[in-house]
């Protein structure tokens, strides 16, 4: 899959690349295609490490995770 990501914090650009496409391993998760996405004034501080005492990612750091997690979020409550 194409993805805008970090592979450390403090680079200075996001890097565009292939990445593999995570794999579904639960019948409680959904994969979303991405269309268009954006980065905002938080993503940035993510990125330069000013956030990683209080967020820790794992690296790749893909941009479109945070959406992710959203939908991870929202699929549970809807199995309530």
């Amino acid at each position: 899959m194409k993805a805008a990501y970090i592979e450390h914090y403090g680079q200075e650009k996001l890097t565009l690349g292939q990445l593999p496409k995570p794999k579904i391993t639960s019948a409680k998760q959904v994969l979303v295609k991405v269309l268009k996405a954006s980065v905002n004034p938080v993503d940035l501080k993510i990125q330069s490490g000013k956030l990683r005492p209080l967020l820790h990612f794992s690296m790749p750091l893909i941009w479109v995770m945070i959406m992710w997690e959203l939908l991870k979020i929202l699929g549970q409550m809807l199995n309530q």
